[in-house]
């Protein structure tokens, strides 16, 4: 580890950062962090140090998060890659609405990235401050750049707003967006399907985005993010709006079935070959799923299939599954 257990127990007792002045942000003390910045005579513009428990890693490429090899979002942090954070953008991912006033109002200097921090933060009335102060900036500083880069920028904030389920945030930025999405269509659908994000896909539908026959084109991936991470309710949505009774086996693996550790999922499944979906499960050791085929399924066990239970559960050193 790279921090001593006494730091990892101090932020135990309260899961906030040892920096004072985040501390005041993130209670959203906007007086005594006016007083704390001139009695210890801090620039308002500094960089906040990093704080290796309290900060999660939202600022990671999204490529590099492990969703088994699945995503297919572009990365979501190109505007914020290499910048330091700032204590108005800790204030705008923090919703901390009074010190983000304060320090606005003092000109604190910030970069297009306060969108997305504000985005994360989850504070409507800063989304909208923040949205009005980037497109100004934008304005005086690439102009020539304006459109290629709004949209570069809402594409980001509207991903946060999805990953976070900020469910009014993303309603309002589709109302701000006037160019067309069907370009990040691909980044938007996907990443509601990751973190199923049910309320994003009917405000993308609401826009006369034709959803159902952007899944279609690529169903196969879309079935295989929702059943690894078990999103049942998402798939029966899926399924409706493309008038599907249930999942034929030709769009998913065994594996994936599994992984997904709902048994639920297997009502879903048109002729589910329960044996193989049973074999699966031992070789993943999900005991809870093997227990619910041996309760709930019934299927012919021939000496043949004994041998493969056997087979799997000692081949996998599965002490549970073996018993």
């Amino acid at each position: 580890l790279d921090y001593d257990i006494n730091e990892y127990n101090s932020f135990r007792e309260n899961f906030e950062p040892a920096n004072g002045l985040l501390r005041l942000i993130l209670h959203d003390d906007h007086e005594e962090l006016q007083a704390a910045l001139l009695r210890e005579k801090i620039d308002i513009n500094a960089s906040i140090p990093p704080d290796r428990l309290y900060f999660p890693n939202f600022m990671l490429n999204c490529n590099e998060i492990n969703f088994n090899s699945m995503s297919r979002i572009q990365s979501i942090s190109s505007i914020v890659k290499g910048e330091p954070l700032t204590l108005i953008s800790f204030a705008a991912q923090s919703g901390s609405i009074n010190c983000f006033k304060y320090l606005l109002l003092n000109h604190a200097e910030f970069t297009p990235s306060l969108l997305f921090y504000s985005v994360i933060g989850g504070n409507l009335e800063i989304v909208r401050i923040a949205h009005q102060k980037v497109m100004e900036l934008l304005q005086v500083e690439r102009p020539e750049l304006m459109e290629k880069s709004q949209r570069s920028l809402f594409k980001d904030a509207l991903i946060q707003a999805i990953r976070y389920h900020h469910y009014s945030i993303f309603d309002w930025l589709l109302s701000q967006t006037t160019h067309s999405l069907s370009d990040v269509l691909d980044n938007l659908v996907f990443c509601s399907l990751e973190n199923c994000n049910i309320q994003a896909t009917i405000d993308l539908m609401n826009k006369d985005l034709d959803i159902p026959t952007y899944l279609k084109a690529d169903l196969n991936h879309a079935f295989c993010l929702l059943l690894y991470n078990g999103y049942i309710s998402y798939i029966k949505i899926v399924l409706s709006l493309l008038n599907k009774p249930n999942i034929g086996l030709n769009l998913i693996t065994f594996d994936r079935i599994v992984q997904s550790q709902n048994s639920s999922i297997l009502q879903l499944i048109k002729d589910a070959p329960i044996d193989q979906i049973l074999y699966s499960a031992i070789r993943h050791g999900c005991s809870y799923l093997v227990d619910y085929i041996f309760k709930h399924h019934h299927y012919y066990n021939d000496k043949f299939d004994y041998y493969n239970l056997y087979f799997n559960s000692v081949k996998h050193y599965s002490n549970e599954m073996y018993k």
